[in-house]
């Protein structure tokens, strides 16, 4: 191999990866906002109504917070009204 088509493909291994890196920076961001929305939407809840929202639907119905359920599973773990829920937002498996 030439030394030139050596460090052609290099590039272009390295511009591949970085696409897939930017990629992967994108949907942490997304998850981390979802999280971050899903938060202040509790604490919102909370410290108005005094009470904790029920469900992760009543938030999308009541507060009109929207998510993509294809790309993200969300986890809403209420365990006493006077406990303050867990929520956890994690990726799907991308094809």
């Amino acid at each position: 191999m030439r030394a030139g088509h050596e460090n052609e493909t290099t590039k272009q291994t390295a511009h591949a990866g970085g696409i897939r890196g930017r990629d992967a920076l994108f949907f942490v961001r997304v998850r981390l906002d979802i999280q971050t929305a899903l938060e202040q939407i509790i604490v919102d809840t909370y410290a108005r109504e005094g009470r904790y929202p029920p469900s992760l639907e009543s938030m999308i119905k009541e507060h009109g917070f929207t998510y993509d359920p294809d790309t993200y599973m969300i986890v809403y773990d209420i365990f006493a009204d006077n406990i303050r829920p867990r929520v956890q937002v994690t990726e799907r498996s991308r094809p």
